[in-house]
């Protein structure tokens, strides 16, 4: 094999890995919960949730989809997934952006010792579209009001 060819299965075998690494990342919070955690005023409404946008700093101009998986904002036509939203929210890189989810997921993960409970709090609440905890990873999402209407 030559030096070039081994250059480019490493090169190929770090583009999996961080295919993985953020597949994992995906699966395991919600746009919702580190929306939250960054202070974007995150609140439900009747197909998920709105929050402001890290972008354009337009208020309530971000949807969340009801899984939290992705987000779109009305005003500037931002768009993402968790990992994107960290990355225009807070300034950094693809891998910068990972490494801080997986730090926050990491924090997250023990039980609350006044609780039992996982993210305990979430982002502004407990209640979540999908029925209580959210159940990639048991983390809470932030507060839907009874019936789905918002309040």
């Amino acid at each position: 094999m030559t030096h070039q060819s081994e250059f480019a299965l490493v090169g190929a075998q770090r583009k999996s890995a961080d295919r993985t690494r953020a597949e994992t990342i995906k699966d395991a919070v919600g746009v919702e919960i580190v929306a939250g955690k960054l202070g974007a005023n995150v609140r439900a409404d009747s197909h998920g949730w709105r929050c402001d946008c890290p972008v354009c700093k337009g208020e309530g101009t971000v949807k969340i989809s009801a899984h939290g998986e992705a987000w779109h904002c009305h005003a500037c036509s931002a768009q993402g997934d968790v990992i994107t939203f960290v990355e225009v929210a807070k300034g950094r890189g693809f891998l910068r952006a990972c490494h801080w989810l997986e730090e926050l997921i990491e924090s997250r993960a023990a039980p609350c010792a006044s609780t039992g409970n996982l993210f305990s709090g979430g982002a502004s609440g407990s209640a979540d579209p999908r029925k209580g905890s959210d159940a990639r990873s048991g983390l809470q999402s932030a507060a839907r009001p009874e019936g789905g209407e918002q309040s």
